[in-house]
């Protein structure tokens, strides 16, 4: 750990930035544990603080600029890619549709600090069409935000340290942030997962038997339930199916037949 501390103090700046522009890219890399170290060896003088904040910012903005653009040309092939590279791959469109629904460009303020959603709000941006310059600007000042706010979580602290209390600080940091931050990962997954379980305990129809009743020609009327993102991420739709949000079945209640089984169905 002293041969890495000592590779922050001499490469810290071109880490930080080959680190946050792979992590925004899509990499599964750990950059929080590294802006707190950077944000530490601020607090002694071996390191700047705004210079930090600003490469991180730049890179950030690299890549989130990358999965924009990608976004707005494939919207769809953009978020199947993301969703492969995502832990969990059920859940990647999901949370990020809920955090953008309401907010649109202001979800780019806050999203990076929300597990799993971070990565994918650039592309549904782009998906979404909103406007370049709002993009960047929004997308800057999150990653400012991000940037400084864990930066600050070092810097303050390593104001009363002397430089061997800070080397033996960075170590216990180091290990103690990537333990949490694995471990909060496993459980942030498995607390969505099992409200996505509870969701789902209701009477139902298998996707099996839906199948067999389509084959028999039974007279169903299938309502597809999917949000728009849902739907730019996997267009397929079951056999007559009506597109319809779930907040708007009021309101077109009037095409869904009422002498048929009703099949409701999302993701």
């Amino acid at each position: 750990m002293n041969e890495a501390y000592q590779l922050l103090l001499g490469h810290g700046y071109t880490i930080i930035f080959l680190f946050a522009l792979a992590e925004r890219i899509g990499f599964p890399l750990l950059l929080m544990p590294l802006m707190i170290t950077a944000g530490a060896l601020a607090g002694t003088g071996r390191m700047s603080l705004i210079w930090a904040v600003t490469l991180t910012s730049v890179a950030f903005l690299l890549g989130d600029l990358l999965w924009y653009e990608l976004g707005r040309r494939r919207g769809p092939q953009a978020l199947r890619l993301l969703c492969r590279l995502s832990l969990s791959p059920d859940s990647c469109v999901r949370g990020s549709k809920r955090v953008m629904e309401k907010h649109a460009e202001y979800s780019l303020l806050y999203s990076k600090f929300v597990p799993g959603v971070g990565r994918v709000v650039p592309p549904l941006a782009g998906t979404l069409g909103m406007q370049p310059w709002r993009f960047v600007v929004f997308s800057v000042a999150g990653s400012i935000l991000w940037a400084l706010s864990i930066g600050l979580m070092g810097y303050i602290p390593a104001r009363q340290m002397s430089g061997t209390q800070l080397a033996q600080a960075v170590v216990v940091w180091l290990l103690g942030l990537g333990i949490a931050a694995i471990m909060g990962n496993i459980v942030w997954k498995y607390i969505n997962r099992q409200r996505l379980l509870h969701e789902l305990r209701m009477a139902r129809v298998s996707p099996a038997e839906l199948q067999q009743m389509l084959e028999q020609g039974q007279p169903l009327a299938i309502v597809d339930l999917r949000h728009a993102l849902d739907y730019l991420h996997d267009p397929r739709t079951l056999p007559g199916a009506l597109r319809i949000k779930p907040e708007e079945i009021a309101a077109y209640s009037i095409q869904i037949p009422k002498d048929r089984d009703l099949i409701l169905y999302c993701t």
